[in-house]
């Protein structure tokens, strides 16, 4: 600011000594006012522009940051699940020895525990209003009720279970939870 004043004196020293009318010197006054305020705002709305600029990419850096856990950490609790249920699903179809029903059924009931607590952890992962998410959380409560329906045959001792539903609604969650990653890498490259 210090030399807009300098400047403003040195145009009324130099136009006071003349016969040049005041109306001159205001106006160079005015201009080189104006000139020094027009470059103040355009310096100013640069530097805005530039934190907006950079505002921006930290957001969506953040944002591809958080989607890709959130596949990665479901993909990683659907294969832990799916693990499991293996597990249940294959010791639901070995025979079992009369005198160990009860070891066997606690044993049971533990897998069945921790395979519900799973599925119920990547239901609540989704959202039901995106269709791909929302197929994944159907082959997810089909494979509930699949082992529901399973657990009632081996206490009705009618053990023909079957094997090709059970790979079809694994296959349905895998292929679902394959179209939620396409669409999230899709997500995430845009934001670049």
């Amino acid at each position: 600011m210090a030399t807009e004043l300098e400047l403003l004196a040195q145009i009324v020293h130099n136009t006071s000594g003349k016969d040049l009318p005041l109306e001159i010197a205001l106006v160079s006054a005015g201009a080189a006012l104006l000139g020094a305020t027009i470059g103040a705002v355009v310096s100013y709305l640069g530097l805005r522009n530039a934190r907006n600029i950079e505002t921006k990419k930290l957001k969506a850096e953040l944002i591809a940051r958080e989607r890709l856990r959130w596949l990665q950490d479901l993909r990683q609790r659907l294969s832990t699940f799916y693990s499991d249920l293996d597990m249940q699903y294959n010791l639901l179809k070995r025979p079992v020895d009369p005198k160990d029903v009860a070891s066997f059924q606690t044993l049971l009931d533990s897998f069945s525990k921790t395979v519900s607590e799973q599925c119920n952890l990547l239901i609540l992962m989704l959202n039901p209003r995106k269709p791909k998410q929302e197929k994944l959380r159907i082959a997810l409560n089909d494979a509930q009720g699949f082992f529901l329906k399973a657990i009632g045959q081996k206490q009705l001792a009618a053990a023909a279970f079957d094997d090709r539903l059970y790979a079809a609604i694994k296959t349905s969650a895998f292929d679902a939870a394959t179209e939620i990653g396409i669409e999230t890498w899709k997500q995430v490259k845009e934001l670049e």
